[in-house]
C-alpha cells in the first residue's frame, strides 16, 4: 500500500480501513501456522539423477525433506536423499549409497534356490538365470512412470509404477515357462504434523490364469521396501552398526551388545501388546537409526521371509553358539533372519564368514516369504497359512532419525500403531455424524475389500476414515489409561465440498487453520484429509468438521487461505474499495487460495459482505 493512497479514501472508508489493519495485524500475529507442505519437481540428486522434492514439518514442527528419483531412467523409483532436524538443531542428511543396491523404496522378489541349474534346469529360478540373468533383479533397474497423487495444502501422495519380472511353470506343453512382467505399484505418502513417511505397495498378477496348478503358479518372495542409505557426518571410526532388531509377531528381537557381529548377544523375548512387525538398525556412534514399521497386524498382513528353520522366539542367547554351522556363532544362522538385513556382510571374498567382523553395511529390506508373490496361499514365516487374492498389498512407515538413551522414534512408531491395534483397551473411535469405516480397499490400486482390525482406522495410509454425511463428519476418540496418540490424521470421504470446512471444533472449542489442524482436499475423489494437532487421551476426544452449506460468512479472509493477512486480505479489500477491479485485486490473494480469482473475490464481497460492486 503507497502512503498517499489512503487520501482518495473517504473517512469512514479510512476509519475501516484503520480497525481492519489492526485486527489484521493481531490476528497474523496470534499464532505460528504450519508451513504447507511443499513440492519442488526436477531437483537434481545423487548422480545427477533427477528427483522431486517435498519438505514437510514433522510432529515437533521442524522441517523434513525427501527427495525421490524419478523411474523414468533406470536407477530411480527410489528414495534418494532424506534430511531431518537433530534435537541440537543440526540438520542431518541421509543419502543413498553409490553401490549397485543404492536408494530406498524398491522392490526385489527371490525364486526357490536352485544349487546347480545343469542338473535341475526345469525351475523357475533356472528359467529366470538363463532369461534375465538374475532371480532376483533389483525393482529399480526397472524403468516405469511417476506421478503425483495428491498434492494437497498439508498432505501429498507421489506414485510410482513399474513392471518386475516373474515366470510360471514348467507347464507340461507348449513353451516351458512363461514370463509375466508383474505390474507393481507403489505409494510414497506425506503428512505435515507426521514424522515418518508412509510407503505402500501392491503387487498384481491378475493376468496370470488363476486355474493354474500350484507347481505352475509363480512362487516368489516380496522384500520390499529394499535398498541402502548412508549417513552424512558421522565419522569412519564410528560409522559402523551397533545393533539390529525386529519383530514379527507380539514377540521382539534385540542385540544386547555393541557393535554388531555374529557373537552379540541378544534377547527375542521382550513382549509387546500387539503384533507389530518391524525391522530396524542403528548406528555405533553417529546417534542415527533407520527401521521400517508396518501398519497392521501380522494376522492382517504377514511379514518375515526369512528361513525360519529355528524357532528362537521367547529365547535369549546361549553362551554358546545358536548357529552350529562353521565358523559357529551366538546369533542364530545367516540364512535364518526374518528380514534381510546386514546378515549377507560377514562374508569374504573368498565366501568364508566371519564371526568377529563388525561392518557398515546399510541394506535393509522388509519382505514376505516365498508364494507371497504369485500364490493363492502359502505358509507365512511363523508358519500359518495366508490365503490370498492374485495382489498383494501392505503399508510401512520408512523411519530414519535419532538413536539413543531415551531416543527410539522407530519404538515410538511401533508404540502408537500399538495403542490402536491391540486387542486389549486400545484406541477407538465413534462416529455421531458420519459413518466410520469398517471396511476399504485392500490396498492402493484395488478394489476389493479388506476388513478393518479397527473401525475406521484404515491402514494403508495410517488414517481414521469416516464417510460424511452432507460433507459433515464427527468423530470422537477414546483411550484408556495411559494411551496416547499424537496428530491422527483424519480422511472424510464423500466431501462434495470444493473449499475447506466453515468450521473445525475439537471438544466444542474453535480451532484455527494451519495452527491447530491441517487440511487438505482431494476433489478428484471427494476427500478431505485433516491432521490434527492434538494429542488424543482419556475418553472424550470430539473432532467436529462442519462443511458450509451455503454462502460462508464474512470474515477478514477475503481469499479463504484460512489466513488473516494485512499483505494479501487487507490489500483486497482496500482495491476493491478503491474501485479497482480483475487482477489489480486477485493479484493480491495467495495464490491457489480458494477464492484467487476476481470473480470468486467479488461474489464473496457482495454475496456473503454486502459490498456494493459492479
Amino acid at each position: 500500500m503507497r502512503p498517499d493512497d489512503l487520501h482518495l479514501l473517504t473517512r469512514s472508508a479510512r476509519a475501516l480501513l484503520t480497525g481492519i489493519a489492526l485486527a489484521l495485524f493481531a490476528a497474523s500475529n496470534a499464532h505460528a501456522a504450519t508451513t504447507p507442505l511443499t513440492l519442488t519437481a526436477g531437483v537434481t540428486g545423487n548422480m545427477n539423477r533427477v528427483a522431486d522434492g517435498y519438505a514437510w514439518t514433522d510432529s515437533l514442527g521442524k522441517p523434513r525433506t525427501a527427495l525421490l528419483a524419478r523411474n523414468n531412467v533406470a536407477g530411480g523409483g527410489v528414495l534418494d536423499r532424506y534430511a531431518y532436524r537433530l534435537a541440537n538443531s543440526s540438520t542431518r542428511t541421509v543419502n543413498s549409497t553409490f553401490s549397485g543396491a543404492g536408494g530406498f523404496g524398491y522392490v526385489v522378489s527371490h525364486l526357490p534356490y536352485v544349487d546347480n541349474c545343469a542338473a535341475t534346469p526345469n525351475t523357475q529360478f533356472c528359467e529366470s538365470i538363463r532369461s534375465i540373468g538374475d532371480d532376483s533383479p533389483l525393482g529399480r533397474n526397472f524403468t516405469g512412470t511417476y506421478s503425483v497423487k495428491l498434492a494437497g495444502r498439508h498432505h501429498a501422495i507421489h506414485e510410482f509404477k513399474t513392471t518386475y519380472p516373474r515366470f510360471t511353470g514348467p507347464h507340461p506343453s507348449g513353451p516351458a515357462f512363461i514370463r509375466y512382467d508383474v505390474p507393481v505399484t507403489i505409494q510414497w505418502l506425506f503428512v505435515n504434523g507426521r514424522d515418518h513417511p508412509l510407503w505402500s505397495v501392491t503387487w498384481d498378477w491378475s493376468a496370470v490364469p488363476a486355474s493354474l496348478p500350484l507347481a505352475q503358479q509363480i512362487e516368489g518372495d516380496s522384500r520390499g521396501p529394499y535398498g541402502e542409505m548412508d549417513f552424512d557426518g558421522i565419522p569412519n571410526s564410528a560409522n559402523v552398526i551397533a545393533g539390529v532388531a525386529w519383530a514379527i509377531n507380539a514377540k521382539r528381537f534385540s542385540t544386547t551388545s555393541a557393535p554388531f557381529t555374529l557373537n552379540s548377544s541378544w534377547t527375542w523375548s521382550a513382549t509387546g501388546d500387539a503384533a507389530i512387525p518391524f525391522n530396524m538398525l542403528w548406528i555405533q556412534g553417529g546417534n542415527a537409526q533407520m527401521g521400517m514399521v508396518q501398519t497392521s497386524l501380522l494376522a492382517t498382513h504377514d511379514a518375515g521371509n526369512g528361513g525360519y528353520e529355528g524357532d528362537f522366539q521367547g529365547l535369549n542367547s546361549p553362551a554358546g553358539n545358536r548357529c552350529p554351522d562353521p565358523p559357529g556363532y551366538r546369533m542364530f544362522c545367516v540364512w535364518d533372519w526374518p528380514f534381510q538385513s546386514i546378515e549377507n556382510n560377514f562374508y569374504d571374498g573368498s565366501g568364508a564368514l566371519s564371526a568377529t567382523n563388525n561392518t557398515n553395511g546399510r541394506r535393509l529390506a522388509w519382505g514376505a516369504k516365498l508364494g507371497a508373490i504369485g500364490r493363492a496361499s502359502y505358509a507365512n514365516y511363523v508358519n500359518a497359512t495366508v490365503t490370498q487374492a492374485q495382489a498383494k498389498s501392505y503399508s510401512t512407515f520408512i523411519v530414519l532419525g535419532e538413536h539413543g538413551a531415551g531416543v527410539n522414534p522407530l519404538a515410538d512408531q511401533v508404540n502408537e500403531l500399538q495403542q490402536i491395534l491391540k486387542a486389549i483397551l486400545p484406541i477407538t473411535a465413534t462416529a455421531s455424524i458420519g459413518t466410520l469405516a469398517t471396511s476399504g480397499p485392500a490396498g492402493i490400486g484395488r478394489s476389493d475389500l479388506q476388513a478393518y482390525t479397527r473401525s475406521g482406522y484404515n491402514p494403508v495410509y495410517s488414517t481414521w476414515d469416516v464417510s460424511a454425511s452432507a460433507s459433515k463428519a464427527t468423530l470422537n476418540w477414546a483411550a484408556s489409561g495411559a494411551d496416547a496418540l499424537k496428530n491422527p490424521v483424519v480422511r472424510v470421504l464423500g466431501y462434495s465440498m470444493g473449499t475447506a470446512p466453515s468450521t473445525v471444533t475439537f471438544n466444542g472449542t474453535a480451532l484455527v487453520s494451519d495452527t491447530d489442524y491441517l487440511a487438505s482436499i482431494d476433489t478428484a475423489t471427494s476427500t478431505l484429509w485433516v491432521t490434527l494437532l492434538r494429542t488424543i487421551s482419556g475418553a472424550t476426544n470430539t473432532l467436529a468438521i462442519n462443511a458450509a452449506t451455503v454462502a460462508p460468512v464474512c470474515s477478514m479472509d477475503i481469499d479463504g487461505d484460512g489466513h488473516v493477512q494485512a499483505t494479501t486480505d487487507g490489500l483486497i479489500i482496500m482495491r476493491a474499495m478503491l474501485g479497482l477491479r480483475d487482477t489489480a485485486v486477485s493479484s493480491a490473494a495467495v495464490p491457489g487460495s480458494p477464492r484467487s480469482t476476481w470473480t470468486d473475490i467479488r461474489e464473496f464481497l457482495v454475496t456473503s459482505c454486502g459490498m456494493v460492486l459492479p
